[in-house]
């Protein structure tokens, strides 16, 4: 795999995506002696027999509401180096690169995927009301040109599998070859918006109640079926997975709801910012500076919420692991970029809040 990278950055990645796409845009062109040292990291990989430019597959994995602290990073900053995605840190962050020093731009969810979307700042696409608008996003200037599109009018095969924006588009966006989308929905009985996936239906499709059709499974084998047939079929892709963990409402898989190892930490980090006291907290913002003290009632239903995150990790991990095997099994995975994050972070009694995101200090 030439790159795997870590990133709890949406705009890091949008730029690293588009440098490669950029390099590719001719698709067997040299890129300019102008563009060869900012593109040297990311350029793609000759066959040393054709001396001809090999265009690299891209996988970009976004989760929801992940965050470093409470078992998103790499290397796991989690008591012990726990985390609830073993198998990613084996496949991603050992085998790759990662980034310690990098922040969301926006932390709530729309905005911050459009800012990835789109390759924006936030400003530049940000609108509080009237039409178009939603989440305070603009969305006309994010579907119609995303980085998606540019990469399919270089000749990519792309899919997007999972949550795509909080206010779906009432038709595909341009440049999606394959649509499996919704606005993160539920972890059971999912509903997403579906086109040009072989053997659904055009339109709306809800899965039934039935274990196996668990939002995160059920991304996960679409996105594998979507990888085999474009490398069957001899073209580079571009798959984009957002499964809904670890968002509320914290529904684990059926298989993992009652699954915790004694090397698990036992409850959500508790940094010195936790449960801290009002004097703490003066000149802070808003609500921060007047949150009580939790209640151990609270606390409890943090710990709660903390290790149901956890587990709805174990099901990304295992969704991560399929799509890096499948890619290895094809013959493909020295010829695949890998890019991992999260749309932003999470907070569990940092500076009191029982639990949210949305709010500018680091937990």
């Amino acid at each position: 795999m030439p790159i795997a990278t870590m990133l709890p950055t949406l705009l890091g990645i949008a730029a690293a995506i588009v440098m490669l796409w950029v390099g590719m845009r001719n698709l067997g062109q040299e890129p300019g002696r102008e563009d060869s040292r900012a593109l040297l990291a990311l350029r793609p990989a000759r066959t040393a027999s054709e001396g001809v430019l090999k265009v690299p597959n891209i996988i970009w994995i976004l989760t929801d509401d992940q965050d470093q602290v409470l078992g998103g990073s790499f290397p796991p900053t989690s008591p012990g180096g726990a985390t609830p995605m073993p198998k990613t840190k084996r496949l991603l962050s050992d085998a790759g690169i990662w980034a310690e020093n990098w922040y969301i731009h926006v932390p709530i969810c729309s905005p911050s995927r459009s800012t990835l979307l789109s390759g924006r700042y936030f400003h530049n696409i940000k609108q509080v009301a009237g039409p178009g608008a939603g989440m305070h996003v603009n969305y006309s200037k994010v579907n119609g040109d995303t980085f998606v599109r540019r990469l399919h009018s270089a000749g990519y095969t792309t899919g997007m599998f999972g949550k795509y924006l909080n206010v779906m588009p009432q038709t595909v966006p341009p440049g999606f070859d394959v649509w499996f989308a919704n606005d993160g929905g539920d972890y059971f009985a999912p509903k997403f918006m579906v086109s040009g996936v072989e053997g659904l239906p055009e339109g709306w499709v809800k899965f039934s109640n039935a274990p196996s059709n668990y939002s995160t499974s059920v991304i996960g084998n679409m996105s594998v079926a979507f990888i085999e047939k474009a490398i069957d079929q001899g073209r580079p892709f571009m798959a984009y997975i957002a499964p809904k963990a670890a968002h509320e409402p914290f529904n684990p898989a059926p298989w993992y709801r009652d699954t915790w190892d004694p090397s698990w930490p036992e409850h959500e980090p508790r940094a010195e910012n936790w449960n801290c006291s009002a004097a703490s907290r003066q000149g802070h913002h808003g609500n921060i500076a007047t949150e009580p003290l939790l209640t151990p009632d609270a606390s409890s239903v943090i710990t709660g919420v903390f290790k149901n995150r956890w587990r709805t990790l174990l099901s990304v991990d295992d969704l991560i692991a399929e799509v890096i095997g499948k890619v290895e099994e094809l013959g493909q995975l020295d010829n695949t970029y890998v890019f991992f994050s999260s749309d932003h972070g999470f907070q569990l009694g940092q500076f009191n809040i029982p639990m949210d995101k949305r709010h500018v200090y680091e937990p």
